[in-house]
């Protein structure tokens, strides 16, 4: 158990700030394209939230359970829910430039993609 407060608990100063300009451009992107398809193409918004759904997910099995091999599926299945998203807000006719503001997110997750599987492997 000493790993996690050691090397995951990284510094506040840094989670917090990155983390609210991700939601804030996640939330522009998403408001965006409702306002221009209003539920009639549910499918982006569809694959908005489920993704959503798993970033929500990845945190408890993480750091809650701290199971770092079924977190690490989560994020993984995280990671294509967002690549996917990103394909379909791309997609929506007026709306193609909200994929942009979700690419820091995917590189995000690709870095906690990362530490997780590192401290898979370390800890098997």
């Amino acid at each position: 158990k000493q790993w996690y407060q050691r090397r995951v608990r990284g510094p506040g100063a840094v989670f917090g700030p990155v983390w609210s300009i991700l939601y804030l451009l996640m939330a522009i992107s998403a408001f965006a394209v409702w306002t221009e398809t209003k539920f009639e193409k549910p499918l982006p918004l569809m694959s908005f939230f489920l993704q959503l759904f798993f970033n929500f997910l990845w945190p408890l099995v993480f750091g809650i359970a701290k199971d770092l091999k079924a977190a690490f599926g989560v994020i993984v299945v995280l990671w294509l829910l967002i690549v996917v998203n990103i394909g379909m807000f791309f997609s929506v006719e007026g709306r193609s430039w909200t994929h942009f503001l979700l690419l820091p997110y995917l590189a995000w997750v690709s870095f906690a993609s990362a530490l997780n599987y590192s401290l898979y492997d370390l800890n098997k």
